[in-house]
């Protein structure tokens, strides 16, 4: 199915001069892009670099940026979500180095582990101001047995990556330090950060757009054969096709099923005193994996998660936020950390949404060529920023 036309209002989606952007409707390029997420125009910038000189057009079925990067929670956090749980990146060590053997571990660590850093030198380059702050990130623990299998796992990958640094904090340091609950039993530290992700894509879609770069919005792709890509619109043949569209791949590519839609759930939280500032980002974990995840911007908290109370959590539908989901997630936040200060418990909430992931089954993304000429990047499983 392809992205439905009236998703959810996304807090980070305000208005950008690009979001309903169309360029001359162009009849033959180098490069098509479908999808016009963080992939999307990453690949465009990349081509750019390396050859100015491309012709490059990025189609997208809605408005810019209006897919998962637009909707996320603001993380850039190494680590995955299988299965409705938690896997931060310490997590798969012991399955990587018995699945994969030691050095292709370490370079998987060390590559989900730079994503932070990586994404700063970016913003500085090409000057985009999108709030991005490299902070440490903290995952507190709700579970025993969770919370030593972590620490097993952490000292592990520090064995062989030992630039990945991690710090353990007992329950009662944690419950002192970050303000989680009584009920948390530890807490496991590390570098991370959190960036306002809609405006890190349209800055650099911006960039490229005055470069030449050819850019198609509400503009969906029904159906692509022998290079030619069809649209509502007409048609645009490119020597290379780019599949950038992660939960909704199966619309143009049935072969990969093996990558399913999943929905995620977000809110936007208004903050009581006793949190004005926190200065890091949130996990929580829970008992068998379950987690939510927060952070502040500004003067209010984006907490997302709940995905096991979401009756359909398999779907491409980001129009609906399941009642259930959300009240959840406005629930949980006073559970989780020390809550004073909250002037009216009945308005906390500022607003909800939701957003479409691509879930792979081995939780590892799919990058490369499909067929002659066809290429994808898709299945991140809530890899990088979630």
């Amino acid at each position: 199915m392809p992205p439905v036309d009236n998703p959810t209002k996304s807090y980070w989606q305000i208005p950008h001069s690009l979001a309903s952007y169309r360029s001359p409707f162009p009849e033959e390029v180098d490069v098509v892009i479908i999808g016009s997420g963080i992939t999307g125009v990453s690949v465009a910038r990349t081509l750019y670099e390396h050859d100015p000189s491309l012709k490059v057009a990025i189609l997208e079925a809605r408005q810019l940026c209006s897919g998962a990067t637009g909707r996320n929670g603001g993380h850039i956090k190494p680590g995955t979500v299988r299965d409705f749980t938690n896997e931060a990146s310490y997590h798969h060590w012991p399955h990587r180095t018995e699945k994969y053997g030691i050095v292709e571990a370490i370079k998987m660590s060390r590559f989900e582990n730079a994503h932070p850093a990586a994404l700063a030198r970016l913003s500085e380059k090409y000057n985009i101001d999108c709030d991005l702050q490299l902070l440490a990130t903290v995952d507190a623990y709700y579970d025993q047995t969770g919370f030593e299998r972590a620490t097993a796992a952490t000292k592990a990958i520090e064995e062989y990556v030992p630039e990945i640094v991690h710090k353990i904090w007992t329950g009662k340091e944690a419950q002192e330090r970050f303000r989680v609950s009584e009920k948390s039993v530890g807490a496991i530290t590390y570098a991370a950060g959190q960036i306002w992700p809609y405006k890190f894509v349209t800055n650099i879609a911006e960039f490229l757009v005055d470069r030449g770069l050819n850019l198609q919005t509400n503009t969906p792709v029904t159906a692509v054969h022998n290079g030619m890509v069809e649209t509502p619109r007409g048609n645009i043949r490119g020597s290379k096709i780019v599949h950038a569209t992660n939960g909704y791949v199966q619309h143009l590519l049935p072969e990969f099923s093996i990558i399913q839609p999943t929905r995620g759930h977000m809110t936007a939280q208004i903050t009581p005193k006793s949190l004005e500032k926190l200065g890091r980002t949130y996990s929580f974990i829970y008992e068998d994996g379950k987690f939510d995840y927060f952070i502040q911007h500004h003067d209010k908290l984006i907490f997302g998660g709940g995905y096991h109370e979401d009756p359909q959590p398999t779907t491409y539908d980001d129009s609906d936020e399941p009642e259930m989901a959300q009240q959840y997630l406005l629930n949980q936040l006073p559970k989780v950390l020390r809550w004073e200060g909250e002037a009216d418990p009945e308005k906390r909430l500022w607003m909800g949404w939701s957003g479409i992931m691509g879930f792979s089954e081995d939780g590892l993304p799919w990058v490369g060529n499909v067929s002659e000429g066809q290429f994808i990047c898709a299945g991140y499983t809530g890899e990088g920023t979630i």
